[in-house]
């Protein structure tokens, strides 16, 4: 949570990039339009998309994405060799994060519960989704 207005985050790297941005003036400006940013990268993906109209073109399919942060995830998803593999059963990813996933919902059969109804689902992201469509009244002040 931001300590100077209160807004509050789903990570601490959301949060250092609006502190920056709103509270220290830390900001990459775009040359050609009114656009502003605390992340470099954004202002990257920014120039390339609005500007010149590129796009990043994976070396081993016809994939091309708008971010080269996309592409990466392309590329190590289809094009690298399996790295993280379940222990209890035949799943495989290239992501941890996946893996991890994966472990609580199948098999640590950890539940996340919406605070504003009865809703439940085994995947954070799921709930975070739920929360975003079903009670859009509660975030409209805060990221998630």
């Amino acid at each position: 949570m931001c300590e100077q207005c209160g807004l509050s985050f789903k990570t601490k790297s959301d949060l250092l990039t609006h502190t920056q941005s709103v509270h220290q003036g830390l900001a990459y400006v775009c040359s050609e339009c009114d656009y502003k940013t605390a992340d470099k990268s954004n202002a990257k993906d920014h120039q390339h998309l609005m500007h010149k109209n590129e796009k990043y073109s994976c070396n081993s399919c016809e994939y091309h994405a708008t971010k080269i942060s996309n592409l990466k995830i392309h590329q190590k998803a289809k094009h690298q060799d399996v790295n993280y593999c379940c222990d209890q059963c035949e799943f495989k990813t290239n992501f941890q994060t996946n893996l991890k996933r994966h472990n609580n919902s199948v098999h640590d059969g950890i539940l996340h519960f919406c605070t504003k109804c009865r809703y439940q689902t085994k995947r954070k992201d799921n709930l975070t989704q739920h929360t975003l469509k079903k009670h859009k009244q509660f975030t409209d002040n805060a990221l998630y």
